[in-house]
């Protein structure tokens, strides 16, 4: 069995591959609880893996602390992976590789398993990313801008707008009758028709992230969603014995 670690800027997440394999694992926020005192209260009753493979994009401590206790209590080292130049059938569209988010990167290779033609990648999380990925499997490039929440907060921090619970986006126009709708609408609108423009309305997506189900109504080209399409990359990557 093999320990899957995804961990992001709000949660961690993991899952098991057992075999060719994925199993679900779980999750948790980490707000400001040690990430060790998570990984204890979660995985100490848990089996010894044969090996833990490492997604992060958190602040470096997150997989220090995590390292230390996978070492002290199960005497395994995390592997941590890394963004590459070419993989799996892709080629990273960026000039410096490794300056793609690894997660951005697992779900390209993902995405490319699952499609041979042309695809937009959508991840909604803390941050929503966009990239294009071609038939040829060339990665085109990419958008970063934020997710739902950071979005909302950030416009009811710097303004006096009053709003309450955020809601669902309506599905049947982007005009919020109230001031919830109108913030909540303006985000989601405003994602997809930036997405649209991206992929000039026609290219097929596939959608994954804790935030998708809010934006997935509001799309109108095909869309395919895997909530757990980072772990499918990360699965991918471990399972071919890649070791970073």
């Amino acid at each position: 069995m093999i320990l899957l670690l995804d961990i992001g800027n709000t949660n961690l997440k993991w899952a098991w591959l057992d075999g060719a394999t994925l199993q679900p694992g779980g999750h948790a926020a980490l707000n400001d609880i040690s990430v060790e005192v998570i990984a204890t209260s979660q995985w100490a009753a848990l089996p010894k893996p044969e090996r833990i493979v490492a997604a992060s994009v958190a602040a470096e401590d997150a997989l220090e602390q995590l390292a230390r206790w996978a070492d002290s209590h199960w005497g395994v080292h995390i592997e941590r992976l890394h963004a590459e130049r070419q993989a799996f059938g892709v080629t990273n569209g960026y000039t410096t590789p490794q300056q793609l988010g690894v997660d951005r990167w697992l779900a390209l290779i993902a995405a490319r398993r699952l499609t041979a033609a042309a695809v937009c990648v959508v991840d909604c999380g803390t941050a929503v990313t966009i990239d294009l990925l071609d038939a040829d499997g060339r990665h085109r490039g990419g958008l970063i801008t934020p997710g739902y929440e950071l979005a909302r907060k950030a416009l009811l921090a710097g303004t006096r707008i009053p709003c309450d619970d955020p809601g669902t986006a309506r599905e049947d126009g982007p005009l919020g009758t109230d001031t919830a709708g109108a913030v909540r609408n303006g985000w989601g609108y405003g994602l997809a028709a930036l997405i649209a423009r991206v992929t000039g309305g026609e290219t097929p997506i596939i959608l994954t992230g804790s935030g998708a189900k809010r934006l997935l109504p509001l799309l109108h080209q095909p869309v395919n969603y895997q909530p757990d399409l980072v772990f499918q990359g990360l699965a991918m990557v471990a399972g071919a014995g890649n070791r970073p």
